[in-house]
């Protein structure tokens, strides 16, 4: 139809509508259209993240202060490890991802950038 230009899958560009004046959403640069889901992403990604971050610091002091935890010793550092590594991961992937969602831009470095995607990663190794 008139107005609308077709979809250039060697460029990676997305089909704009004239007629309209709308983009449609691009999923693969993950972007959130409307501003109701960009809230609810943003208010759960926040609770997940304090969630996560309260929970392992939980696991983390029981573990090591108070010794809560009456397990093999083997046992109890795998729990550690895998609660730090919880942290990191939320640290590295979760804080800047919900920055990048309240900017709808990465407003960090690039480094950043790579370095979430080494720690998710190596997480999930």
């Amino acid at each position: 139809t008139l107005g609308e230009v077709p979809y250039n899958s060697t460029l990676g560009e997305v089909p704009y509508n004239s007629t309209l004046g709308e983009v449609p959403y691009n999923s693969t640069l993950g972007e959130v259209p409307e501003s109701t889901s960009r809230i609810f992403l943003l208010v759960y990604l926040s609770l997940v993240c304090m969630s996560t971050l309260l929970g392992d610091s939980i696991i983390l002091v029981a573990s090591l202060k108070y010794q809560a935890l009456q397990l093999h010793k083997t046992l109890v550092v795998l729990i550690q490890y895998i609660a730090v590594n919880d942290i990191l991961v939320v640290i590295f992937t979760g804080l800047p991802g919900i920055a990048a969602l309240a900017a709808d831009r990465w407003v960090l470095y690039p480094i950043m950038c790579d370095a979430s995607l080494f720690v998710y990663a190596s997480s999930a190794a």
